[in-house]
Protein backbone atom coordinates (compact mmCIF):
# COMPACT_ATOMS: atom_id res chain seq x y z
CA UNK A 1 0.00 0.00 0.00
CA UNK A 2 2.81 2.40 0.90
CA UNK A 3 4.48 1.60 -2.44
CA UNK A 4 1.30 2.59 -4.33
CA UNK A 5 1.18 5.95 -2.50
CA UNK A 6 4.85 6.65 -3.32
CA UNK A 7 4.28 5.71 -6.98
CA UNK A 8 1.13 7.88 -7.13
CA UNK A 9 3.00 10.82 -5.55
CA UNK A 10 5.93 10.41 -7.96
CA UNK A 11 3.56 10.15 -10.93
CA UNK A 12 1.68 13.28 -9.74
CA UNK A 13 4.92 15.26 -9.43
CA UNK A 14 6.03 14.05 -12.87
CA UNK A 15 2.72 14.97 -14.54
CA UNK A 16 2.49 18.32 -12.73
CA UNK A 17 6.03 19.29 -13.77
CA UNK A 18 5.28 18.45 -17.41
CA UNK A 19 1.99 20.38 -17.33
CA UNK A 20 3.82 23.38 -15.82
CA UNK A 21 6.58 23.09 -18.44
CA UNK A 22 3.96 23.02 -21.20
CA UNK A 23 2.33 26.08 -19.64
CA UNK A 24 5.71 27.85 -19.53
CA UNK A 25 6.26 27.07 -23.22
CA UNK A 26 2.81 28.47 -24.05
CA UNK A 27 3.53 31.58 -21.98
CA UNK A 28 6.89 32.03 -23.73
CA UNK A 29 5.26 31.63 -27.15
CA UNK A 30 2.58 34.16 -26.21
CA UNK A 31 5.21 36.59 -24.89
CA UNK A 32 7.29 36.20 -28.08
CA UNK A 33 4.18 36.83 -30.22
CA UNK A 34 3.34 39.96 -28.19
CA UNK A 35 6.94 41.25 -28.43
CA UNK A 36 6.95 40.70 -32.19
CA UNK A 37 3.62 42.53 -32.54
CA UNK A 38 4.82 45.46 -30.41
CA UNK A 39 7.93 45.78 -32.60
CA UNK A 40 5.61 46.31 -35.58
CA UNK A 41 4.90 50.05 -36.08
CA UNK A 42 1.42 49.08 -37.34
CA UNK A 43 0.64 47.02 -34.26
CA UNK A 44 -2.91 46.06 -33.32
CA UNK A 45 -1.94 46.60 -29.66
CA UNK A 46 -2.36 49.97 -27.99
CA UNK A 47 0.86 51.17 -26.37
CA UNK A 48 2.03 54.08 -24.24
CA UNK A 49 5.50 54.99 -25.48
CA UNK A 50 7.77 57.19 -23.40
CA UNK A 51 10.98 58.24 -25.14
CA UNK A 52 13.84 59.81 -23.21
CA UNK A 53 16.42 61.56 -25.41
CA UNK A 54 19.64 63.09 -24.10
CA UNK A 55 21.92 65.18 -26.33
CA UNK A 56 25.21 66.38 -24.91
CA UNK A 57 28.66 67.43 -26.00
CA UNK A 58 27.68 70.77 -27.47
CA UNK A 59 30.05 73.72 -27.44
CA UNK A 60 30.42 75.37 -24.04
CA UNK A 61 29.31 72.13 -22.32
CA UNK A 62 25.62 72.48 -23.12
CA UNK A 63 23.13 69.64 -23.17
CA UNK A 64 19.49 68.96 -23.88
CA UNK A 65 17.05 66.43 -22.43
CA UNK A 66 13.75 65.71 -24.19
CA UNK A 67 10.90 63.55 -22.94
CA UNK A 68 8.36 62.45 -25.54
CA UNK A 69 5.06 60.78 -24.65
CA UNK A 70 3.52 59.16 -27.74
CA UNK A 71 0.70 56.65 -27.29
CA UNK A 72 -0.30 54.43 -30.20
CA UNK A 73 -4.05 53.97 -30.53
CA UNK A 74 -5.02 51.43 -33.22
CA UNK A 75 -8.59 50.89 -34.40
CA UNK A 76 -9.17 47.54 -36.11
CA UNK A 77 -11.38 47.44 -39.20
CA UNK A 78 -13.12 44.51 -40.85
CA UNK A 79 -10.72 42.46 -42.93
CA UNK A 80 -7.67 43.19 -40.76
CA UNK A 81 -7.00 46.77 -41.88
CA UNK A 82 -6.25 49.39 -39.17
CA UNK A 83 -6.56 53.09 -38.52
CA UNK A 84 -3.76 54.27 -36.23
CA UNK A 85 -3.71 57.52 -34.26
CA UNK A 86 -0.45 58.59 -32.58
CA UNK A 87 -0.37 61.95 -30.77
CA UNK A 88 2.98 63.17 -29.39
CA UNK A 89 3.65 65.58 -26.54
CA UNK A 90 7.25 66.63 -25.78
CA UNK A 91 8.89 68.34 -22.82
CA UNK A 92 12.29 69.93 -23.53
CA UNK A 93 14.88 70.87 -20.92
CA UNK A 94 17.81 72.90 -22.28
CA UNK A 95 20.94 73.46 -20.25
CA UNK A 96 23.14 75.81 -22.30
CA UNK A 97 25.15 78.77 -21.00
CA UNK A 98 23.13 81.06 -23.29
CA UNK A 99 19.73 79.27 -22.99
CA UNK A 100 18.47 77.53 -19.86
CA UNK A 101 14.79 77.31 -20.89
CA UNK A 102 12.43 74.41 -20.35
CA UNK A 103 8.95 73.85 -21.69
CA UNK A 104 6.44 71.89 -23.71
CA UNK A 105 6.85 71.86 -27.48
CA UNK A 106 4.09 71.83 -30.10
CA UNK A 107 1.75 68.83 -30.13
CA UNK A 108 2.01 66.70 -33.24
CA UNK A 109 0.11 63.65 -34.38
CA UNK A 110 -0.31 61.27 -37.24
CA UNK A 111 -3.44 59.49 -38.41
CA UNK A 112 -2.72 56.59 -40.73
CA UNK A 113 -4.55 53.87 -42.64
CA UNK A 114 -2.65 50.55 -42.53
CA UNK A 115 -4.02 47.94 -44.94
CA UNK A 116 -3.59 44.26 -44.16
CA UNK A 117 -0.48 43.02 -45.97
CA UNK A 118 1.43 39.78 -46.41
CA UNK A 119 3.20 38.48 -43.27
CA UNK A 120 6.52 40.29 -42.79
CA UNK A 121 5.44 43.36 -44.78
CA UNK A 122 3.84 46.53 -43.44
CA UNK A 123 2.49 49.62 -45.13
CA UNK A 124 0.60 52.71 -44.00
CA UNK A 125 -0.28 56.11 -45.39
CA UNK A 126 -2.04 59.07 -43.88
CA UNK A 127 -1.91 62.59 -42.49
CA UNK A 128 0.64 64.11 -40.14
CA UNK A 129 0.05 67.44 -38.37
CA UNK A 130 1.42 69.82 -35.75
CA UNK A 131 -0.51 72.32 -33.65
CA UNK A 132 1.15 75.47 -32.19
CA UNK A 133 0.52 74.63 -28.54
CA UNK A 134 4.06 74.88 -27.20
CA UNK A 135 5.45 77.06 -24.42
CA UNK A 136 7.22 80.34 -25.17
CA UNK A 137 10.46 79.67 -27.07
CA UNK A 138 9.36 76.06 -27.78
CA UNK A 139 6.59 76.64 -30.28
CA UNK A 140 7.03 77.06 -34.01
CA UNK A 141 3.94 79.30 -33.84
CA UNK A 142 2.62 77.70 -36.97
CA UNK A 143 0.19 75.01 -37.99
CA UNK A 144 1.65 72.26 -40.13
CA UNK A 145 0.01 69.46 -42.07
CA UNK A 146 1.29 66.92 -44.51
CA UNK A 147 1.23 63.41 -45.81
CA UNK A 148 3.04 60.37 -44.52
CA UNK A 149 3.92 57.01 -46.02
CA UNK A 150 5.49 53.97 -44.33
CA UNK A 151 6.68 50.75 -45.93
CA UNK A 152 8.82 48.06 -44.30
CA UNK A 153 9.77 44.41 -44.31
CA UNK A 154 10.69 42.16 -41.43
CA UNK A 155 14.13 40.58 -41.48
CA UNK A 156 15.28 38.46 -38.53
CA UNK A 157 12.88 40.08 -36.03
CA UNK A 158 13.90 43.60 -37.14
CA UNK A 159 11.83 45.89 -39.35
CA UNK A 160 13.73 47.68 -42.12
CA UNK A 161 11.84 50.29 -44.04
CA UNK A 162 11.16 53.82 -45.11
CA UNK A 163 9.01 56.51 -43.44
CA UNK A 164 8.41 59.56 -45.63
CA UNK A 165 6.65 62.76 -44.61
CA UNK A 166 6.04 66.01 -46.46
CA UNK A 167 4.97 69.05 -44.38
CA UNK A 168 3.31 72.32 -45.32
CA UNK A 169 3.39 74.95 -42.57
CA UNK A 170 1.66 78.28 -42.19
CA UNK A 171 1.83 80.88 -39.46
CA UNK A 172 -0.98 80.79 -36.90
CA UNK A 173 -1.17 84.59 -36.73
CA UNK A 174 -1.41 84.92 -40.51
CA UNK A 175 -4.19 82.34 -40.67
CA UNK A 176 -6.20 83.99 -37.89
CA UNK A 177 -5.63 87.47 -39.39
CA UNK A 178 -6.65 86.21 -42.85
CA UNK A 179 -9.81 84.54 -41.50
CA UNK A 180 -10.80 87.66 -39.52
CA UNK A 181 -10.27 89.88 -42.55
CA UNK A 182 -12.32 87.52 -44.71
CA UNK A 183 -15.18 87.44 -42.17
CA UNK A 184 -15.06 91.23 -41.72
CA UNK A 185 -15.40 91.70 -45.47
CA UNK A 186 -18.36 89.31 -45.53
CA UNK A 187 -19.97 90.97 -42.51
CA UNK A 188 -19.48 94.60 -43.52
CA UNK A 189 -20.26 94.09 -47.17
Amino acid sequence: MKMNQVCALALSVFVASHVMAAGDNQDKALAEKAAKELANPNTAYASLNLKLQYNGGYENRGNNFTTVFQPTLPFLLDGGDKIIFRPAVSYVDNDFPFNDDSGVSDISFDLAYAPKTQPGTIAAFGVIASLPTGSDNFSSEQFAIGQSFLSARSARNVYLGHFRTIWLGFQARELISHELTKHQRNFFG
